[in-house]
């Protein structure tokens, strides 16, 4: 039987490396001799928001916003950090009001009011569509990365993990992510 578990993109990888999973999709490519990172699809880190905060924003108001920030670990807040190290934003300059372990309780923080957070694009059509946050542009950050499909590259894929690799590639190619 196969097993779904949610884990960050740190976790995931240590959980293929180690044999306690088959194959894993995250937010970060970690290079390893003993693993191979599949491109899946593109996408984009953008920052949500509640009522109340504007639509555009200039990026050195970010550190006047409560944030709800993910976990060390995660590809989404590694990207991020990265981003904002750029524009001369130090991840301690933030004002972290809460910790995240999954994309979904972040989503489910800023639909409560809670801050803003960063969050992926191809996560949020639902909540978008129902008005529960929007997306804040943010001036001069643009935020992209890519999803891979992390496996042993020392291991054959059995046919589930090989079947599920195919139907990702076959559909991001579809839609051009």
């Amino acid at each position: 039987i196969y097993r779904v578990s949610v884990a960050d993109s740190r976790e995931a990888v240590g959980l293929v490396k180690e044999g306690n999973a088959e194959a894993g999709i995250v937010g970060t490519e970690y290079r390893h001799p003993s693993l191979v990172f599949t491109p899946v699809c593109r996408d984009e880190i953008v920052l949500i928001a509640p009522r109340g905060v504007p639509a555009r924003l200039k990026t050195e108001a970010l550190i006047s916003l409560p944030f709800v920030v993910r976990e060390q670990g995660s590809g989404t807040r590694r990207a991020y950090e990265e981003a904002l190290a750029s524009r001369g934003i130090a991840p301690s300059a933030l004002h972290a009001a809460l910790e995240c372990t999954t994309s979904e309780a972040a989503k489910e923080s800023v639909a409560a009011g809670l801050g803003v957070a960063f969050v992926s694009r191809l996560a949020i059509a639902r909540e978008l569509k129902a008005r529960a946050f929007h997306v804040v542009a943010v001036e001069g950050l643009t935020i992209d990365r890519s999803f891979y499909f992390v496996r042993s590259g020392t291991r054959k894929l059995q046919r589930p993990a090989a079947l599920l690799l195919d139907v990702l590639l076959e559909r991001f190619a579809e839609s051009g992510s």
